[in-house]
């Protein structure tokens, strides 16, 4: 009887595992089902209402936007994806809707929701994409990303991804490829300091700081390190391309046709100029006592002047 019973476990115990395996083979052979979009149609998000229509003769879709007022933007395409995503750290999502043309090109409109008020944002491009260029597009960590691949005439294929950050400025808000992100840039304002140089003895403090409208403003003063006092100033307005800040040097004196450039490393700037021909303006803005160029270190407390 004990021997009967042991065989009928080990039988039912055998079905069950089969039946196991079975099931688990089955469920690997589900084919995903890649989720698609109508051509034409309508999402929310919080208090916005996004509504698109495709006209397939003109291969263009109309997009309309509604909140506290009513927009309508026409782009070339279907729309395919559209996603959110808060690139500028101020707990307000940016609205992001890709579309494919009907030759298989891939671009995307962005839009900044301001108080219920949709704002295009405008993406500055490298360079054109060649007219075979695969476009993808999402968001990570405070950046719009886009992959994309190009199919070579010998059946290579080049894969490039470009980074963007979500910037202000006077014609509103836009794209800018690479460099810092947001939470980033805002490590990067505070007072850096370089060590004594030269002969007089003398000292740079730098001060950077972004203002509200996005622009970078720049102050750097060469001191006397034994009276203290400011042998020169140098005030001006620089600009971020990648991860450099480049500051005109003729913002005070028309005279001076060079680019100071600012590069950020850890706590430490390093200003200079690409330009060899232009390094001795650096000094002439200071009338040749010190020199703006050098290697500075951010100061953990800030002192008054």
């Amino acid at each position: 009887m004990a021997k009967y019973l042991f065989l009928l476990f080990t039988i039912s115990s055998f079905i069950a595992c089969k039946n196991d395996k079975t099931a688990v083979v089955e469920d690997t052979d589900k084919k995903v089902v890649k989720k698609t979009i109508p051509v034409s149609g309508q999402f929310n998000h919080d208090d916005m209402t996004f509504t698109y229509s495709y006209d397939k003769s003109k291969d263009e879709t109309k997009i309309g936007i509604k909140g506290k007022s009513e927009e309508t933007y026409l782009s070339s395409g279907k729309v395919i994806k559209y996603f959110f995503s808060d690139l500028d750290a101020d707990k307000k999502d940016e609205a992001f809707i890709v579309l494919t043309t009907a030759e298989g090109q891939s671009h995307i409109k962005s839009f900044s929701i301001l108080n219920d008020y949709a704002v295009e944002i405008f993406l500055n491009e490298v360079a054109d994409a060649p007219a075979n260029a695969k476009k993808t597009f999402t968001s990570q960590y405070g950046q719009l990303i886009e992959k994309m691949e190009v199919k070579t005439p010998d059946n290579k294929v080049i894969k490039k991804e470009m980074r963007y950050n979500l910037v202000a400025g006077e014609a509103g808000y836009s794209l800018k490829p690479q460099g810092w992100t947001k939470e980033q840039l805002k490590t990067k304002s505070g007072q850096y300091k370089t060590g004594m140089y030269g002969k007089e003895k003398y000292y740079n403090k730098l001060y950077v700081n972004e203002s509200e409208t996005g622009e970078w403003f720049v102050d750097i003063k060469v001191k006397d390190s034994k009276t203290e006092r400011n042998v020169c100033e140098f005030q001006s307005i620089g600009e971020f391309i990648n991860k450099d800040l480049f500051v005109p040097l003729n913002y005070q004196n028309d005279n001076l046709n060079g680019v100071l450039q600012i590069r950020f490393v850890d706590q430490s700037v390093i200003v200079y100029t690409q330009n060899i021909q232009n390094g001795s303006q650096m000094a002439e803005v200071c009338n040749k006592k010190g020199n703006l160029s050098g290697n500075y270190s951010k100061l953990k407390v800030l002192y008054e002047e």
